[in-house]
Order: structure tokens, then C-alpha cells, then sequence
């Protein structure tokens, strides 16, 4: 079972959607009215395309928010989740954001926090004097430019704003299991620092920074990014930093905290049925790429609030896709 999981922010900034969808099998009982709110001319619409889309893939649940002009036009919840007890998916139904994370959370997080004290993310390096990590992981460097081939001089070149944009040259993931064997430690246990210089030692960067290739590792670097010049753990930087300021806190939260009765379940298929799953989550490295949840509503007022207070360009800047849109999907495991 996945969660998919898609955020949109039209060209103009007036329209903003978020949509999350737990994709499984579908309950064999009638499904439950929609919940929520929206004005009749927007939710009708909506209830239409959203249940033949239910009907179409086999949908538990679904829930969509819609603001127009920075006003909530809807906000809406189909369907169930969770199928065994018949609970209904809410409106205000948390759900994982997947890699929608990175746009809403963590790029904002990561850039705030690079602003915030004086330093220019296009400019701000992460290795080498006067970077954020110094010469922490210039032995991993060494290594990796030796095992793999890769020009030593690529890796002294990546900004933080290489991180934001998807062009670091860093592979996409990478093992976690190797990186815990290379530290001797349990997986559970591994940090990500211990993780990124298994990364540096074993993966080649795939281009010379500058050059898009997206990376959930270097979103997951971004954290590291943050937690060095703040002096925070990341999440509480976000609580602070991000979310609070908002509103949004404790609404939208990290994964790891404890499931609610406002979290949605993770579906199976079994049997062509649906089943509930518990959702197992082995340690944080997943967090800056994707490890936060919170409704369809909330996710489109982060959009909106983050839109009110900043300019197109520190929306592009901060990950955002172009012209101060976004546009993103995520597909994760879990609820």
C-alpha cells in the first residue's frame, strides 16, 4: 500500500490544491458521504471527479483541499481510513505528504534557516573552509573520489542551493543497511551523518553540480544543512521555525509520532480486499524526504501562508518549481 500524495500551486498563485489518496483496495460496503466543507458550486464538482476516481482505482480513501485567492474553498474527505472499522476519512484526516515534504517542509525549513543567519544559500558550500560542514567528511570525500572515479573538485563545488534545486549530483538513495554494517551499528541507530559518508565513500556523484537529477538524498542532507547552522534538531526547527509560525503545528508533524485517531491507516490488497497494515518505520533518515503528515487542508494553508510571506523567487528558491508555483507528487509507504 502507498499513499500518493500531490500538491499544486497555479502560475498566478491564486489557485492552490492539495490531494492525498490512500491507494488500496477499496471497502466492498458503500462508502460514506463526503465529509467537510466547500462552497456547492467548487465541492460538487469535486465530489463527482474525486468518487469516480475512488470507483476507477479501487480507493479506501481520499482527501482534497482547494483554496482560491488565498481563501479555503473546499475541504473535503472520501471514502474510509480505515476499511476494518468502518472509519471515515475526514476532512482534517492526516496522511503522509511523501516527497510533498520536500517543497512544504524541508526546503522551506532548510533555506529559512540558512537566511535567517546572515548566509546566502546560492553562495554557502557544503564542504571545505568556510563551508557548513568543513572538513567533517573530507576523508569520505577522498575515498569516494578515489573508489568511484569522481573529480575531487565536483564536491567542493555543491551550495546549499544546489541541495534545494536538485543539483548536487548526488544519487537518489542509498542503502541504509550498508551504511549500518560500515558503522557497525544497528539500522535503527544509524545517523544520517553516518549515512551521507557512506554515500560519499560508495556513490559517484552523477554530473558536476548544475545539472538536475532529483535526489531524496539531498533532501535528506538538507537536514544535516539546517541542524548545523541553527543548533536545532531539525524537527524542532520546523515546529519553530516552520509550522508554528503558521498555525500549523501540532496539525502537520513528523511521521514518528504517535498514530491518532486523525491518522489515516496504510492499506494491502489482499485477496483483492482491503487490509489494514501497521505502519513500520525503522529510523528518521526518510525525514527530510519525505517524514511528515497532515491533511489536505493543512497542507494547502501552509501553501498559502508560506505564499502570503514570501516573494515567487524565495519560493523558488526554497524548492518551489518556477515563477512561484510547485508541483509535486510523493509516494510513500504507510498511512
Amino acid at each position: 500500500m502507498s499513499v500518493i500524495a500531490t500538491t499544486v500551486r497555479s502560475a498566478a498563485g491564486g489557485t492552490l490544491i492539495a490531494l492525498l489518496v490512500l491507494a488500496g483496495a477499496a471497502s466492498s460496503v458503500a462508502a460514506p458521504a463526503p465529509t467537510g466543507t466547500g462552497w456547492p458550486e467548487v465541492s460538487d464538482q469535486i465530489d463527482d471527479l474525486v468518487e469516480d476516481l475512488i470507483d476507477d482505482h479501487d480507493l479506501p480513501g481520499v482527501g482534497v483541499a482547494v483554496s482560491k485567492d488565498g481563501r479555503l474553498v473546499a475541504s473535503r474527505g472520501y471514502g474510509y481510513a480505515d476499511t476494518a472499522e468502518g472509519i471515515p476519512f475526514g476532512d482534517d484526516m492526516r496522511s503522509k505528504f511523501g516527497s510533498n515534504t520536500k517543497p512544504l517542509i524541508t526546503g522551506p525549513a532548510a533555506w529559512t534557516a540558512v537566511t535567517e543567519a546572515g548566509l546566502d544559500p546560492a553562495t554557502l558550500r557544503l564542504y571545505g573552509p568556510g563551508s557548513v560542514f568543513g572538513t567533517a567528511f573530507d576523508d569520505d570525500i577522498e575515498a569516494g573520489a578515489d573508489a568511484t572515479g569522481t573529480p575531487l573538485d565536483w564536491y567542493y563545488e555543491i551550495t546549499v542551493q544546489n541541495l534545494l534545486d536538485h543539483e548536487a549530483g548526488f544519487v537518489s538513495g542509498g542503502s541504509g543497511e550498508a551504511a549500518a554494517a560500515m558503522f557497525d551499528v544497528e539500522e535503527a541507530d544509524l545517523t544520517y551523518a553516518q549515512f551521507h559518508s557512506s554515500v560519499l565513500r560508495t556513490q559517484a556523484l552523477l554530473h558536476e553540480p548544475g545539472t538536475y537529477s532529483y535526489s531524496n538524498n539531498g533532501y535528506g542532507l538538507l537536514t544535516l544543512v539546517a541542524e548545523d547552522v541553527t543548533g536545532q534538531s531539525f524537527n524542532d526547527h520546523v515546529i519553530d521555525q516552520i509550522l508554528t509560525p503558521h498555525g500549523l503545528s501540532p496539525e502537520i508533524e513528523w511521521t514518528y509520532a504517535p498514530v491518532t485517531a486523525t491518522t489515516a491507516r496504510p492499506h494491502g490488497r489482499s485477496g483483492g480486499a482491503p487490509v489494514p497494515q501497521t505502519d513500520v518505520i525503522t529510523n528518521t533518515l526518510g525525514l527530510g524526504a519525505g517524514g511528515y503528515r497532515g491533511s489536505s487542508r493543512d497542507a494547502v494553508e501552509l501553501m498559502v501562508s508560506l505564499a502570503e510571506d514570501h516573494t515567487d523567487a524565495e519560493l523558488d528558491a526554497m524548492g518551489w518549481s518556477s515563477g512561484g508555483t510547485v508541483g509535486h507528487t510523493g509516494k510513500v509507504s504507510g498511512g
